[in-house]
């Protein structure tokens, strides 16, 4: 039971489901049931894991959800909260391939739909990472991305290496966007995001990082430089 003076806000239970079947597979499940007046089921997740072979995993999801209600701290009517309470579904899938002992990689899709049509959302992504490049870890991603308004597509690297035995970490990254609008006459237009961020350890508990980024948007160049000093104690 959750409370708001005196008066009950939110009762619920929470269930978990988490095994193995045999070596390969792995299932979990997640559940909660609103239990003010009746039984109703908020949220649903399930995943499921396959381990094909030493270098192929596949991975599976369902998540159904509903909006959270908190009948006390809610002023509207409970009648309209519950009508204007649409199903959120999501589906994912996701495949990691280990290349070599060095070399990474893997794609994953995952489709977001709403049941009165609003708030559709769908990616489709993909990663290569290298864990021995030039001394460092070097690491690609791809994405695109599409809703009900526009569609972006995204790719983005990052290299970081460590020097003087471990103490210092620099990354030089970089990231390119390209924005397609649907339902709006604007014409795509592009970013770019060039960097490298730095985080040194001084001493036990004290560390500095400094960061510098350099991003056109429409032919619009913008700089930042940020430093931060951390003191542990």
């Amino acid at each position: 039971d959750q409370t708001n003076q005196s008066f009950i806000d939110r009762r619920y239970a929470l269930l978990q489901h988490n095994s193995r079947i045999g070596n390969n597979v792995s299932i979990y499940a997640s559940a909660e049931v609103d239990l003010y007046n009746s039984a109703r089921l908020r949220l649903l997740y399930t995943s499921v894991s396959y381990r094909v072979s030493e270098k192929l995993r596949l991975s599976a999801s369902v998540n159904l959800r509903k909006n959270l209600i908190l009948y006390e701290s809610f002023s509207e009517d409970l009648v309209s909260l519950l009508a204007n309470d649409p199903l959120k579904s999501s589906i994912r899938f996701r495949a990691n391939y280990k290349i070599s002992n060095a070399i990474y990689s893997g794609a994953s899709i995952s489709i977001r739909r709403q049941e009165n049509g609003e708030n559709n959302f769908s990616n489709l992504g993909g990663y290569l990472n290298f864990s021995n490049f030039l001394g460092g870890r070097l690491s690609n991603s791809f994405s695109i991305n599409r809703n009900d308004y526009f569609q972006y597509y995204s790719i983005s690297s990052r290299y970081t290496r460590r020097f003087f035995e471990s103490k210092l970490d620099i990354s030089p990254n970089a990231r390119f966007l390209l924005y397609s609008y649907q339902s709006f006459n604007i014409d795509p237009f592009k970013q770019l995001y060039v960097g490298v961020d730095s985080d040194y350890s001084v001493k036990e508990g004290l560390s500095v990082s400094a960061l510098y980024d350099f991003s056109a948007r429409s032919g619009v160049p913008f700089h930042r430089f940020t430093v931060r000093i951390l003191q542990r104690f």
